[in-house]
């Protein structure tokens, strides 16, 4: 991870320099400044390398960024690579990522010998997850302003590259999405069937747009779109969970978070794609049916949106989850006859081709909006005369010649009442549909069994579903070891450092034989109910009880702790929110057995000395029968012990505990980073305690050969965004500076295993950050800042304020081997102190009553060579005695 200098003669360095400045006379930019780069390992002072390099690094990245992901469909994938060949925009404005989703055919093959014209990258998913997942690893990946989203099935025509960045640049001080067209093609569009998707609305609504017009979230249409890569970064990306048999709608739901940022759709109809697919009438009903259930998720979180089955209840899902025979027999001869037309050699006719749309037949579209307060006779009411008009048409045709045009209008109103049929079933399939009520109507369907086209499939990763509706949708069977209830504000689906490390305790308590459930705040875009094996259950709470109000379901939180069989209830939140408030005054002789790991750092004491509550503060932590510190000597272990707070529990020191399990693959290559430029990483999502900003504004106004990467979530609200926006535009200002977004956790875990060093410049933690473990776990020097708590008991690393990250980082890129020598200790604190094997049967005698000392504090030797190391390494910069802010 770190690079040696050696040394280079004069000779050879004025050689590989020639051949740097000869692969750049040629356009080669990366094989340029590879050359160059190489230099600077063997010489890191050698001036003109080092101007050279700088000045490859000024020079600007590819203006988009092509992201396709891909599945099994290899012959169709050549196709869409050939026509990004034939582009007239220039090979060096666009790179293109391709994300191979686990295919088994012989798509990893051609990507490995595939030789691009421009700018190439092929990754591959370690398990299918679908083309959310897949979509957003090309957006980390990424390296232009705008990402294009192409399907792989997408043939661009040759301009279509230089439309999208030409609009974009049009604009420059608007952020939009700019949608392409995406068409059948020709030969499909001869046929009846092809002729009417080709001129309706009935799959893409271009039919009824104008080129240049600007339209809202349900026309973000990801086969041919592109966006600013930081409006799809702040917007959080592609939601993974939607995946699975119901996998639709993952595009219209990133639509609707960029429209809730202002991030509209302009329309160009002269960027134009072939969808080289002939979409076939199976084809459709699957595709509707697949949307429509995809749309609940929609419409179960964002409660602000028009539904027109919002009032749905559950005797409707039970007759659609079960249609009598004689209703998908009628809708089976519907589809025959249309098969019969289009089996039928129609030409062309003279007139121009009518394009259909739902708009021309507004009361017709209501009613198939209404379709699931239909029973039968209403439904058969509506299949018959689209059957008889079709006979028609067949009749017609056997009569006398008829045309494509002639043929349309009765196809059209037949494939209409498809789509909304199939999109009916979808919406009652899916597992989510009690949650599209403002009531409790359709509660019961959460019950109900799914059928069998929309039980998860056994190839894509997927959440296990919802087991029943409320908030205790499932009664597991109770292990030997009995029911631990893990109570936290933020679960998954959130992502940061207390929901990873709750998910990693519950996976490892279940190791242990408990069965384990998780208390938590209700989130309208969790998917399910069962996580990894945990019962999650969901509380209309949040707040802290300085605050005000904390929620309507404190009651029943109360109640489920009191009533839920849990041998022992674990609360890993901050002290004043309703996690742990709520259960202080719970009867002794009827609660579960409480132990608190509560959150404590200088600035929430601050804030309850500020607010006159610290002795509501104390009462609460007086409710428990034991409590956890994560840190030796920090806020939390301080806080607990002072003797005069009146506290009197006992505490236990448990470190948090990682393991070292990371990504395979090394991530310069997958984020298009330079391999030898030292590599320094940020991990974490942009609050403004992580202090991101302040970080920026010191490493880029500090001269340094190095890149850096920061990876973390944009927060939906309103201050954390512009927090981000302000560090975005930091960050863009400095060429070796750059934002991927989220990742997940193995690929954050694997940019920190690949980084020279690992950067935390927060204000304030409440424990120590997980990244600086897991940078111990793989040997990676940190730099982390004073106010890190937990940090001033864990080696492997350096103590400094952020302003000093600069010279820290300088000290570790031209001192490898001390860097080394640092590292491995952090590396050994880890094995002796923070692996599950070590703290997880602490875990257990907590839950069960035992105490005893942890025996995982930092050893007197190991602190003293750590601290020699630190100061051989960084002189002034060796870590600090205490950390600061405790009374």
């Amino acid at each position: 991870m770190v690079h040696d200098s050696n040394g280079a003669s004069p000779s050879m360095a004025k050689a590989l320099l020639h051949e740097a400045r000869a692969r750049l006379a040629e356009g080669d930019t990366r094989a340029a400044l590879s050359v160059a780069e190489r230099i600077l390992s063997l010489d890191a002072a050698h001036e003109e390398a080092g101007g050279f390099v700088d000045a490859l690094h000024a020079m600007p990245r590819p203006a988009l960024s092509v992201v396709i992901p891909t599945c099994n469909r290899v012959d169709v994938l050549r196709l869409c690579l050939a026509h990004l060949e034939a582009q007239t925009l220039a090979a060096g404005d666009f790179e293109v990522v391709v994300v191979d989703d686990a295919s088994s055919d012989d798509t990893p093959t051609f990507l490995e010998g595939y030789t691009a014209p421009f700018a190439f990258r092929h990754l591959r998913q370690p398990r299918r997850g679908g083309p959310a997942r897949a979509r957003n690893r090309g957006i980390a990946a990424a390296r232009g302003d705008i990402v294009v989203f192409l399907n792989d099935d997408a043939l661009l025509c040759p301009q279509g590259l230089e439309i999208h960045l030409t609009t974009h640049r049009a604009v420059p001080d608007a952020t939009f999405s700019v949608l392409g067209r995406f068409d059948p093609p020709t030969d499909f569009s001869a046929s009846p069937w092809g002729h009417v998707i080709a001129h309706s609305d009935l799959i893409f609504n271009y039919a009824g747009m104008r080129h240049g017009g600007v339209y809202d979230f349900l026309h973000y249409y990801t086969c041919n779109v592109s966006t600013p890569r930081v409006a799809l970064i702040a917007a959080g990306g592609f939601d993974a969970s939607f995946t699975g048999p119901l996998w639709g709608a993952e595009d219209i739901d990133i639509g609707l978070r960029l429209e809730r940022i202002d991030v509209p759709v302009v329309y160009r109809e002269d960027c134009t794609a072939i969808h080289q697919h002939d979409l076939s009438l199976d084809d459709m009903s699957r595709m509707f049916r697949v949307r429509g259930g995809g749309a609940v998720r929609i419409f179960a979180r964002n409660h602000d949106q028009p539904c027109h089955y919002r009032e749905i209840a559950a005797e409707d899902v039970a007759y659609w989850r079960n249609l009598p025979r004689r209703i998908t027999h009628r809708v089976d001869a519907l589809r025959d006859r249309l098969r019969a037309i289009d089996a039928l050699p129609l030409p062309p006719g003279d007139d121009v081709p009518h394009r259909f749309t739902g708009e021309q037949f507004p009361r017709l579209v209501d009613l198939y909006f209404g379709l699931w307060r239909m029973r039968s006779n209403a439904l058969l009411g509506l299949i018959d005369p689209l059957c008889q008009g079709l006979d028609h048409v067949l009749e017609r045709c056997r009569e006398s010649a008829q045309t494509l045009q002639s043929v349309a209008r009765p196809l059209y109103f037949a494939a209409l009442f498809l789509r909304w049929y199939y999109d009916t079933v979808g919406i009652c399939a899916s597992e989510h549909i009690h949650r599209v009520p403002d009531d409790d109507r359709c509660a019961a369907a959460a019950t109900m069994p799914l059928p069998a086209f929309a039980r998860p499939a056994h190839d894509v990763d997927t959440a296990t579903p919802h087991a029943s509706p409320g908030a205790a949708p499932h009664t597991p069977t109770v292990s030997a070891q009995g029911r631990i209830l893990l109570a936290c504000d933020f679960f998954w689906p959130s992502v940061g450092g207390t929901e990873l490390f709750v998910e990693e305790l519950g996976r490892q308590l279940i190791t242990q034989g408990y069965t384990v459930d998780v208390a938590c705040r209700r989130l309208a875009e969790r998917p399910a109910l069962r996580h990894d094996g945990m019962t999650i259950h969901e509380f209309d709470c949040y707040n802290r009880f300085h605050d005000g109000d904390m929620g309507r379901g404190l009651a029943a939180y109360r109640a489920h702790v009191l009533r839920g069989g849990y041998r022992a209830v674990l609360c890993l939140a901050h002290p004043d929110t309703w996690v742990c408030h709520a259960l202080r005054d719970l009867p002794a002789d009827r609660r579960p057995r409480i132990v608190m790991m509560p959150s404590i750092n200088a600035a929430n004491l601050a804030l309850w000395d500020e607010r006159g509550v610290m002795d509501e503060v104390r009462s609460v932590l007086r409710g428990a029968d034991l409590h956890i510190t994560v840190s030796e000597r920090g806020c939390d272990a301080a806080t607990l012990a002072a003797p005069h707070a009146g506290i009197d529990v006992p505490h236990l020191f448990i470190p948090h505990a990682v393991d070292d399990h990371a990504a395979p693959g090394d991530s310069r290559f997958r984020f298009g980073l330079a391999e030898d430029r030292p590599l320094v990483v940020c991990v974490g999502n942009f609050w403004p305690v992580k202090n991101q900003l302040e970080m920026l504004r010191v490493m880029t106004g500090a001269e340094g050969r190095w890149q850096l990467v920061l990876a973390g979530a944009a927060l939906p609200w309103p201050g954390e965004r512009a927090f981000f926006m302000d560090c975005w535009r930091t960050a863009a200002r400095d060429p070796r500076v750059r934002i991927i977004g989220p990742l997940p956790p193995d690929e954050a875990s694997a940019l920190i295993r690949d980084a020279d060093a690992l950067l935390v410049p927060s204000v304030g933690e409440s424990a120590g950050p997980l990244v600086v473990l897991q940078a111990m776990a793989h040997g990676t020097p940190w730099v982390a800042t004073p106010g890190c708590n937990a940090v001033h008991d864990e080696a492997g690393g350096i103590i400094a304020p952020v302003e000093a990250f600069p010279d820290a980082v300088r000290s570790i890129i031209a001192a490898p081997e001390k860097a080394r020598a640092l590292a491995a200790a952090g590396r050994e604190h880890w094995r002796t102190s923070f692996t599950w094997a070590k703290t997880l049967p602490l875990f257990v005698d907590a839950i069960e009553g035992r105490t005893a000392a942890s025996g995982l504090h930092m050893p007197a030797s190991l602190r003293a060579l750590n601290d020699e190391l630190a100061r051989n390494l960084c002189g002034r910069h060796a870590p600090h005695a205490t950390p600061d802010g405790i009374a």
